[in-house]
């Protein structure tokens, strides 16, 4: 890279549901259960569509 210039600048966005990130969606979702979050005192955004 020569410059910030050459930086990407745009914001990534939220796409609907897709079978194509399920399995690292998975992997997420087991993360934050081994850290304890997800449970039914979690009251982030994890669970926050129940």
């Amino acid at each position: 890279m020569s410059g910030a210039s050459d930086l990407l600048t745009t914001m990534p966005a939220l796409i609907p549901p897709t079978e194509r990130v399920r399995t690292s969606f998975l992997a997420a979702m087991a993360e934050f259960r081994a850290e304890g979050r997800g449970d039914r005192q979690d009251h982030s955004m994890v669970t926050a569509h129940r």
